[in-house]
């Protein structure tokens, strides 16, 4: 193995080198631990400072060598670029990289080949011109990928489908080791710009890890730009109006699922004849599994050209948030009053970190109705203590398994409650859940919103599968109760299920899951008392007039009237 990322040459092989693996200091750390690990017999890996020029350490790292039969290159990679050191190297920047042919040339054997297996490289024509160019300038054959590599779960893989000419090296790492490779190549760190973005002049421009969209601040779709190659602009707007227009650049949601963004450059454009006054530039950023966070307003001063620059003072509330995407916004300063005065703001360039790429979640879970409660139940009002709890309700949640290999985590279940019974009956009654992932969890009831939450849930439904939970029930206070009186519950696996937002999502559409026509409360008498003793009333003997009750008393025991003669 040869570091050149420090300042020490480290070289450790106890075979002849046949092959050279080259790792770019930008994959995750323990992936290139993965890496080295995996490395078979004859095969040297030499990784590279990303925070300096690619091709350069690439030369140096290659000399000395003759007759490899192999290089590969493991980097971060784009549609048509190759993301090598801090360089971007594409079909107009290696032209002129002569000095980088011929040590390619030099160090390979004739015959030998050249594999990149950065993500999507090969994904366009601009990726396949590309290897035509660096295989007739080097004499090698060329293999690329044209989808993600990496982790099979995150949909990558190690094969490298785009091919110019006799490729015949095989992988140069052990396949069973390659199983720790936890990721895929996704976006690298380093600032952005939109050189090399599909799309221009249309909805969305794009590449291959983010989108970028915008609307004015009339909130009509807009056409966005590209302007000198690098900078995105919206290309008109609406006339007259003056705010909240804005830019959103998103990940692509397959290559890249989420980012950090750590820096923004955009700024007013700066041409005789073309002038016009910003302000308010804020950028909001979109959280991954839910919520936002909001950067610091930047503010014109009404001089022309300005700048609008956002960094870690402006980004507090972005420090180490993963975002699926975030939106630039700006208003007029001076009244945008032609449509096309929106153009001349300029988003020029990002900053990202920290990029993942995790398998988008389907969304495809349901809950059902079970069968092992044959509702509706009645409940007792002898049932008054733990151990007398009866299952009132049941439902199942599951997991579609369609492709995403992820489990359905729920955190909050809530029921929703209805039917003839009063608040003050329903809170009389404790109602726990139980299941495989939770033990009688006791839920809150709310006569405001009439629900019943449980929360502080730790349920996982695995990928493919299912679960049924149970709701039971007893009284915590089985006085001032009503007969018949019903109590309906329902859940609503759309609207009722709080579930993590990584993991696969709820179905839409769903139908809600109720315990019929409601548990009906089932008054059990056990004891009558009189209060006032009719007249004449003689013991063992049928009553002649209407007595006074003055209690039902629920307490079980033997029921008995016992019926004295007055003195």
């Amino acid at each position: 193995m040869i570091d050149l990322s420090g300042d020490q040459l480290d070289i450790r092989t106890a075979h002849p080198v046949r092959e050279l693996v080259i790792v770019d200091g930008a994959v995750a750390e323990t992936d290139k631990v993965v890496l080295r690990r995996a490395l078979k017999p004859g095969v040297q890996l030499v990784e590279l400072d990303s925070s300096v020029a690619g091709l350069p350490q690439l030369i140096s790292a290659l000399d000395g060598h003759k007759n490899l039969a192999a290089i590969h290159v493991v980097s971060h990679a784009e549609a048509g670029t190759i993301l090598l050191g801090n360089s971007r190297i594409t079909t107009e920047s290696i032209q002129q990289e002569v000095h980088a042919f011929a040590a390619l040339h030099g160090a390979v054997r004739e015959g030998g080949d050249l594999l990149f297996y950065g993500c999507d490289l090969a994904a366009n024509k601009a990726g396949e011109e590309l290897l035509d160019i660096i295989s007739n300038k080097t004499g090698l054959d060329v293999a690329a990928s044209n989808d993600l590599t990496g982790n099979s779960d995150l949909h990558g893989d190690w094969d490298l489908e785009v091919k110019r000419g006799n490729v015949e090296a095989e992988l140069a790492f052990s396949e069973v080791a390659l199983r720790d490779f936890s990721s895929v190549l996704v976006a690298s760190s380093g600032t952005k710009t939109f050189s090399g973005w599909s799309g221009n002049l249309t909805t969305e421009l794009s590449t291959t890890d983010f989108r970028l969209t915008a609307k004015d601040g009339n909130n009509s779709v807009r056409n966005v730009g590209i302007f000198g190659n690098s900078l995105a602009y919206i290309s008109t707007g609406t006339a007259g109006i003056n705010s909240n227009h804005y830019l959103y650049l998103k990940a692509d949601g397959t290559n890249t699922t989420a980012f950090e963004l750590t820096g923004l450059s955009s700024g007013e454009v700066n041409l005789p004849g073309y002038y016009h006054n910003f302000t308010n530039v804020r950028i909001v950023g979109m959280v991954q599994g839910g919520g936002t966070v909001n950067s610091s307003t930047v503010f014109g001063t009404g001089t022309f050209g300005e700048s609008f620059a956002f960094g870690g003072e402006q980004l507090t509330e972005f420090s180490g948030v993963k975002l699926t995407g975030f939106k630039l916004y700006f208003d007029c300063s001076t009244s945008c009053s032609q449509a096309s005065d929106v153009a001349l703001f300029e988003f020029r360039s990002f900053t990202i970190q920290g990029a993942v790429n995790t398998p988008p979640a389907d969304s495809d879970a349901t809950l059902t109705a079970a069968g092992g409660v044959a509702e509706p139940i009645g409940l007792a009002t002898t049932i008054d203590s733990v151990g007398e709890a009866v299952d009132v309700f049941d439902f199942t949640i599951s997991d579609g398994g369609t492709s995403d290999g992820l489990a359905t985590t729920v955190s909050q279940i809530v029921v929703s409650v209805s039917g003839t019974s009063t608040d003050a009956e329903r809170s009389k009654i404790t109602w726990r859940l139980n299941g495989p992932d939770v033990t009688n969890v006791t839920g809150t009831y709310n006569a405001g919103t009439d629900t019943i939450t449980f929360s502080g849930l730790s349920m996982s439904v695995a990928d493919g599968g299912n679960e049924t939970y149970t709701v039971n029930a007893y009284y915590n206070d089985n006085t001032t109760l009503t007969e018949d009186r019903t109590i309906i519950l329902s859940v609503d696996g759309d609207t009722n299920l709080t579930v993590g937002g990584s993991g696969t999502q709820m179905a839409s559409g769903q139908s809600a899951v109720t315990n019929g026509s409601g548990t009906t409360i089932d008054v059990v008498v056990s004891q009558l008392v009189f209060t006032t003793q009719p007249a004449g009333s003689v013991s063992g003997a049928a009553l002649t007039t209407q007595p006074v009750l003055g209690r039902v008393t629920l307490s079980v025991i033997p029921m008995w009237i016992s019926l004295k003669p007055l003195p």
